[in-house]
């Protein structure tokens, strides 16, 4: 859900509050070797990183494509080999 207040002639993006659900774990395979693994946004919400959104300049349809670009990954899986020498 998008929400958009006229200031202006510019827009403000507020957006409402999500709770994103994230599984990682690890496990070590021997004393030189682990393996990592996260599961994240488990539930595929779509949110933004105020930080990524807060300052973006635009107006009209020009700002709505920036903030929809900003938008954080999807659901999505990382996994990673750490060596140890």
């Amino acid at each position: 859900n998008k929400y958009y207040a006229i200031i202006s002639m510019s827009y403000l993006f507020l957006s409402c509050t999500k709770t994103i659900f994230d599984l990682s774990g690890y496990w070590n395979i021997n004393k030189y070797t682990k393996l990592n693994v996260a599961f994240n946004n488990m539930f595929d919400k779509t949110y933004w990183n105020y930080a990524s959104v807060g300052t973006l300049i635009g107006s009209g349809t020009d700002q709505a494509t920036l903030i929809d670009r900003a938008a954080e990954p999807g659901r999505n899986v990382v996994a990673s080999l750490e060596f140890k020498f």
